[in-house]
């Protein structure tokens, strides 16, 4: 898939898909990113090559504060 934008995603996260004409390309699937803009996912069977419709991507993003224990290098 190729985005519009920077995507800011990461191997392995899990996105979910929706809105593609053919219902193969629509779930949540593990991603790989290969590009600021692009990233590729499996999909079962032999839908239609590429997807059509108006589709988007989500995700879940996670912010985790992080203090530090000890000081130096």
């Amino acid at each position: 898939m190729t985005t519009a934008a920077a995507h800011s995603l990461a191997s392995g996260q899990v996105v979910t898909i929706a809105g593609a004409a053919e219902p193969e390309y629509n779930g949540d699937f593990p991603i790989t990113v290969i590009g600021r803009d692009r990233f590729t996912f499996d999909v079962l069977g032999g839908p239609t090559t590429p997807a059509t419709g108006t589709i988007s991507v989500s995700a879940d993003f996670a912010s985790v504060p992080v203090e530090c224990e000890t000081s130096g290098q």
